[in-house]
């Protein structure tokens, strides 16, 4: 019984943390688009882990969970290194330290699509 609670109590506090990093993740613009699709994708996976447990053999679930678990972790070391770095506030800030021209243009149009939300 205690490690069934203190299973539920880690599985909780794991699924708060993907808000907490997921708000500081992506940019200010589209911060509340990308939590509220990784909320969609673990209510997703919420509702079609019992089926897949109840509805497959005893190895499918390890398998099927496993998997996922494995890939989620490949795809997060593709993500770019920010320690000690400012992070981004806008879509198209890295094109800034760049050199490109289009900056001032970007500027407007994410300038224009934050008045109109």
């Amino acid at each position: 019984m205690a490690l069934a609670l203190i299973g539920k109590f880690t599985i909780s506090a794991a699924y708060y943390q993907i808000y907490i990093h997921t708000a500081e993740l992506y940019p200010t613009v589209i911060r509340t688009i990308g939590v509220g699709f990784s909320s969609l994708c673990a209510r997703v996976g919420g509702m079609a882990a019992p089926y897949i447990v109840d509805a497959t053999p005893l190895v499918v679930p390890s398998i099927v969970f496993g998997a996922t678990s494995f890939s989620a972790g490949l795809t997060a070391l593709l993500l770019p290194e920010t320690r000690g770095e400012p992070l981004p506030d806008f879509v198209g800030k890295g094109n800034e330290e760049s050199g490109d021209t289009d900056s001032t243009e970007q500027k407007q149009e994410i300038t224009d699509y934050t008045s109109t939300v």
